[in-house]
């Protein structure tokens, strides 16, 4: 998938999915992470921004909050012949087929409630391996129209910065980098799609 899919899905998303526009508020981090990729920890499975991408893109399936990224796409392929060494269900050592365990990530997303605290998932973007890497953050305060701009271009400028460093040290290839910054409106969601490649 690339950039372009990604957020093109995404505006959809939030048009069609996101009824509350009251979770776009500073103090409601925890409903806007809710309504966009389900309850918190991975032993609750559902995503709702996974669901929507796995229902426009067929071949695709994902994990949430599998440790690596707040969300993980990938096409169904798994590692084969791979098992685990343990079953939680009968508490005993045995050999069960590990399942839904892609042998490569097409999309890690990301997403960041404070815009202050970007770099580190910007950082951790840039260490792991797939197709493509999003980091989504909102900047909540709808008074301050001229901080968007601010904060949008700095996070953009920072993002290029990170990427140019990192793959230096290790070069990434046919990688896309997807910065997503929000900004809640009046009435609607204003939404910067930033390309990065390394």
């Amino acid at each position: 998938m690339k950039a372009k899919a990604f957020s093109k899905t995404w505006k959809k998303f939030i048009i069609e999915t996101v009824k509350d526009q009251n979770i776009w508020l500073f103090n409601q981090a925890k409903t806007r992470s809710a309504a966009i990729f389900g309850e918190h920890g991975s032993s609750h499975p559902d995503s709702p921004l996974g669901n929507y991408f796995k229902e426009k893109f067929k071949k695709l399936s994902y994990r949430k909050e599998d440790g690596l990224a707040d969300l993980s796409i990938s096409k169904e392929s798994a590692f084969e012949g791979t098992h685990n060494l343990y079953d939680p269900k009968t508490e005993k050592y045995t050999q069960i087929e590990i399942v839904n365990c892609p042998v490569f990530y097409d999309v890690l997303v990301e997403m960041e409630n404070d815009p202050r605290k970007c770099y580190s998932n910007m950082i951790k973007l840039t260490t792991v391996r797939a197709k493509l890497k999003v980091l989504i953050t909102y900047n909540w305060d709808k008074e301050a129209d001229n901080d968007y701009k601010f904060v949008y271009k700095t996070l953009r400028n920072n993002f290029r910065k990170i990427i140019k460093q990192a793959n230096k040290s290790c070069k990434e290839i046919n990688t896309e980098y997807l910065l997503i910054v929000g900004q809640h409106g009046d009435k609607v969601q204003d939404w910067k799609f930033f390309v990065l490649k390394p």
